[in-house]
């Protein structure tokens, strides 16, 4: 046990860490709560717009939604972070990080979100709507609130199995930054 102690745990080490470590434990939690909220919000309002029933829009957001639930999200971060200083585009790879990570949320959210509203009960939406509610009434004050209750378990678990991406993802910040 003193062996294990001495190695792991030197006062002398971990003081000159410690620095690095808090500031990496922030950069987590800055990017976890900002991918945590876009993608969150991208999500919703992608499940709300293909309510609308445009095909064209549909289209769009389930190719959005195919490509973003296909490619590992650490996979999409590199090829982000490495391949648009190629083609001349450079972004912080804070920025890189919150704004990939936020996609692939915002793809699995949104197909969270679209069965939570597709599994409202039809008559919900035909009473709401001989009440005199418009279409976007009803689909705010009656279908979403239902749809987002319903959706509440699936979105916690899957933000559980996205934690350990967002901290994978915070090591680029650190470690990659010199390369750019």
């Amino acid at each position: 046990m003193e062996r294990f102690v001495d190695t792991f745990f030197k006062p002398q080490i971990l003081a000159s860490t410690w620095p690095s470590i808090a500031k990496g434990m922030l950069v987590t939690v800055e990017i976890a709560v900002l991918v945590v909220v876009t993608g969150l919000v991208l999500g919703l309002t992608l499940a709300v717009l293909r309510t609308l029933r445009n095909k064209l829009l549909d289209y769009l957001i389930i190719i959005f939604i195919d490509l973003f639930r296909a490619i590992p999200p650490l996979v999409a971060v590199l090829l982000v972070y490495f391949g648009l200083p190629n083609v001349g585009i450079k972004i912080p790879s804070f920025a890189v990080l919150w704004l990939v990570l936020s996609l692939v949320l915002a793809a699995f959210a949104e197909e969270i979100f679209w069965a939570g509203i597709l599994s409202v009960r039809k008559g919900q939406w035909e009473a709401a709507r001989s009440t005199g509610l418009g279409a976007g009434q009803t689909l705010a004050f009656v279908v979403l609130p239902q749809a987002i209750r319903l959706a509440v378990p699936p979105l916690i678990a899957y933000l559980i199995l996205f934690a350990p991406i967002v901290a994978l993802g915070s090591f680029i910040e650190r470690r990659f930054a010199w390369r750019r």
